[in-house]
């Protein structure tokens, strides 16, 4: 059973993919307890399905979802690998127009299976911590002024799957460190680019 937190058809906001529409399933539950999370509602479980009644649940409430990419994000995501599979499994067995390119969110503390079924992996790591082994395509650093970069950069140019590296201002306490990042970023000469949360500057879910 998938433990779902929300569903819902929006604009991605944050790094590679920013202004493309993909359907978000925000699971809930996490292995960390972030002091600046902005998802911390990501907690309550508002849906517990199965895989097949999700796709019910999907094409009720969300027409043409599955000519969109999926976007599993939480909370943690990982936590419900088993599900999320059983669900992808039982989309490619269901008939259905499209095949929608399976995407994920992870704060990287998660080892994956050897079997991968998503199309691309972007990882926030959390507290510090490197990712574990990950076939990751996207690194975004949320940065509130204490993690190592350079720690990081490294891990980025080590890990060749790794193409797109962003840092994201973080909001906590009240404050914004959008300029510090920015200058982070132009002072890297390319190693990092800028990710923003568009999708709160304009005021949308």
């Amino acid at each position: 059973m998938l433990k779902i937190n929300e569903a819902f058809l929006s604009i991605q906001g944050e790094g590679y993919h920013a202004g493309e529409a993909t359907v978000f399933i925000r699971l809930a539950g996490c292995n960390l307890d972030c002091t600046w999370c902005d998802t911390k509602y990501h907690t309550k479980v508002n849906f517990e399905f199965s895989a097949k009644e999700l796709i019910d649940w999907l094409d009720t409430n969300i027409p043409n979802w599955d000519s969109y990419p999926i976007t599993f994000t939480g909370g943690e995501p990982l936590l419900q690998y088993k599900a999320i599979a059983e669900f992808v499994k039982e989309i490619n067995l269901s008939v259905h127009l499209f095949t929608p390119e399976f995407r994920v969110e992870t704060n990287g503390t998660i080892p994956l299976p050897k079997l991968n079924i998503f199309n691309w992996i972007t990882c926030s790591p959390k507290n510090g911590a490197l990712p574990k082994e990950l076939p990751i395509n996207e690194l975004k650093v949320v940065y509130d002024g204490t993690q190592d970069l350079d720690k990081y950069a490294g891990f980025a140019n080590l890990s060749a799957q790794i193409e797109h590296s962003y840092l994201q201002p973080c909001a906590k306490g009240g404050s914004d460190n959008t300029q510090e990042v920015v200058d982070l970023v132009i002072r890297s000469r390319g190693i990092w680019k800028l990710s923003l949360q568009t999708h709160k500057l304009i005021n949308i879910l």
